[in-house]
């Protein structure tokens, strides 16, 4: 296991979820944590179960000031910043006909926005410090198409595209941009999906692992991504997603059966 003890890192969206997974992957290697979100009993809730090495701050990650005002309070109570996951997000249900001026800015505005906001800020931060490394999470939505899902769907391939254009810029500063696209994650967010009979069969006939993942898997994938073992791994999206994004062409074994 990399050793981050000289280590810290920002994780928004860590009181529950992807994001929390993420900060106790980070933590139980040494390093300090910042995390992020926008209800403050959820995050002192996450804190009493994280430990003393980690610290919270209240923030929309959809406001820059406020994404600006979490990454120099990380700086200021730690002395720099070293990693990132921005974890925030949102998703938005309905028919593409029907979406509203409300559902699409809100959708946009967090995953999109709220992910340039953030690498921008720990992009100064860490050019500040020599370097560093920044994950994203996206979604296999960026990838395939999630009827009634299709602002998230768009939003999330914006996040894959923002990934790669800042690896490309900030890798000059040693800071390396990866992304990692979760499939169906076992989580607050994704409960009524996760948790519907039928929601949760259709991923399941795509994963040749015939199983759902646990926000464990993107935690430790994204320690992974972030530890100098990556050192090589610039401006990529992975999918971590138990084989779903495989599974979508025409089964035609039971042609062959027998």
């Amino acid at each position: 296991m990399t050793d981050f003890s000289n280590k810290v890192a920002f994780v928004s969206a860590g009181a529950t979820g992807i994001g929390y997974a993420c900060a106790e992957a980070l933590l139980k290697r040494g390093a300090k944590v910042m995390i992020c979100a926008r209800r403050e009993n959820s995050l002192q809730d996450a804190i009493s179960r994280l430990g003393s090495n980690a610290s919270y701050v209240v923030c929309d990650v959809g406001d820059r000031t406020q994404m600006e005002e979490a990454i120099a309070a990380t700086v200021s109570k730690y002395g720099k910043l070293d990693y990132a996951v921005n974890s925030a997000g949102v998703g938005v249900g309905g028919a593409f006909l029907d979406l509203d001026d409300g559902q699409i800015d809100n959708c946009i505005q967090t995953n999109i926005n709220g992910t340039i906001y953030a690498m921008q800020a720990q992009g100064k931060a860490m050019r500040d410090n020599g370097g560093g490394s920044i994950i994203n999470i996206s979604s296999i939505a960026g990838v395939s198409v999630h009827p009634f899902m299709s602002t998230y769907c768009i939003a999330k391939a914006a996040v894959d595209m923002a990934t790669r254009c800042a690896a490309k810029e900030l890798g000059e500063f040693n800071i390396r941009v990866n992304a990692i696209q979760p499939g169906l994650i076992e989580t607050p967010m994704t409960e009524l999906l996760a948790g519907d009979k039928i929601g949760r069969q259709v991923y399941l006939d795509l994963s040749p692992l015939d199983k759902v993942g646990k926000p464990v898997d993107i935690g430790e994938t994204a320690a992974f991504l972030l530890s100098d073992e990556a050192q090589f791994i610039t401006g990529q999206v992975l999918a971590v997603d138990g084989g779903v994004t495989i599974g979508g062409g025409p089964d035609i074994r039971p042609m062959f059966a027998g």
